[in-house]
């Protein structure tokens, strides 16, 4: 049976979680600005509750992005580090895609859009639809989206949109005239990367330890400094 190690700094919270004979175990905490010091002590933590040491891994899973910018290279640096030094394979997923599957976890719904503050004016924006396998499938591809550019858009009002900038009123006066259902963005936890890891790992989705970078999504012309 496959032993999993999944590491996710990019959300709110600093998680780690750890499959290994049938069981999982894991920790997180709610503490701002601390991810990258709290995160090797719960990989140490979990790895002890399951008698286990870190040559035992077959794979370590972590989120991608695109997100938070330092989260993401906290998990890629500590996670390059474990990999290398052990030579364990690392699968990558990106969190729009580990998001759209607890959406579709969570909610009796087989398409989402996801519109996540990327700063600036900007979404990291995407569709996914409900597979028959855990991955979501991508309708949409992961893209950096101006909200301006959102509004140009028609939607298909069946897909539930999910949000963390739900209070923003160009957003909601979309939502409205597109006649969406808006829905608040849902934490992520490094629990979250199961299903989507163990598919990956059987089917051989297998990256290198050089490969575990962040995503960035960027569009140069959203970057640009803004003069009046």
């Amino acid at each position: 049976m496959e032993t999993l190690l999944s590491i996710d700094t990019i959300d709110t919270a600093c998680s780690v979680a750890l499959w290994h004979q049938g069981q999982c175990f894991s920790q997180s905490a709610q503490e701002k600005h601390q991810h990258h010091k709290l995160v090797l002590p719960m990989i140490q933590n979990v790895l002890k509750q399951a008698g286990i040491s870190a040559q035992s891994l077959s794979a370590i899973s972590m989120n991608k992005g695109p997100g938070s910018f330092v989260g993401s290279r906290i998990s890629a640096a500590l996670i390059q580090g474990l990999a290398y030094r052990h030579q364990i394979p690392i699968i990558l997923i990106s969190h729009l895609q580990l998001l759209a599957y607890k959406i579709f976890e969570t909610e009796a719904v087989t398409s989402c859009y996801i519109a996540l503050d990327a700063k600036r004016e900007a979404l990291y924006f995407a569709h996914y639809e409900k597979s028959h396998n855990a991955t979501p499938k991508t309708s949409i591809e992961d893209q950096l989206l101006s909200l301006s550019a959102l509004e140009d858009m028609s939607l298909d009002p069946n897909s539930l949109f999910v949000s963390n900038i739900t209070q923003e009123a160009k957003l909601m006066d979309f939502a409205k005239k597109q006649k969406l259902a808006l829905k608040p963005y849902y934490p992520l936890y490094a629990t979250d990367h199961y299903a989507i890891a163990l598919e990956a790992y059987n089917k051989g989705l297998l990256s290198k330890p050089n490969q575990a970078l962040p995503c960035y999504i960027r569009g140069a012309e959203m970057w640009k400094k803004t003069t009046k």
